[in-house]
């Protein structure tokens, strides 16, 4: 079976997180607010620690986990040949400019 080659965000950011013990703010669908660190994760769960004692969290409740710390870039945006050069060329000046309709496709 094959790697996926595309960059795994979410994995990248709890790994991170949890390498470095940084505390983090979980907050649940339901409104919820949780507080502590992350202990381990998988597919489906978080692990929080938050003092106390060991709290385990199920991703699909989860709205959004902030960190006060930044871990860098976890994604590359270079675009992939041929797309969105349009947007980093300049237009060519004179004859054979192509002008783009409301839907951004190109008029032939």
């Amino acid at each position: 079976m094959e790697k996926d080659p595309s960059p795994n965000i979410q994995n990248d950011f709890f790994n991170q997180i949890r390498k470095e013990k940084a505390r983090v703010v979980v907050y649940l669908n339901s409104g919820r607010k949780l507080t502590g660190r992350i202990k381990s994760f998988d597919k489906f769960t978080v692990l929080l620690d938050n003092g106390q004692g060991e709290q385990m969290i199920f991703k699909h409740a989860i709205a959004t986990v902030v960190s006060a710390k930044t871990f860098g870039n976890y994604i590359s945006f270079e675009s992939s040949p041929g797309k969105g050069k349009e947007a980093t060329e300049p237009p060519a000046s004179g004859a054979g400019q192509v002008e783009a309709d409301e839907g951004g496709d190109a008029a032939e």
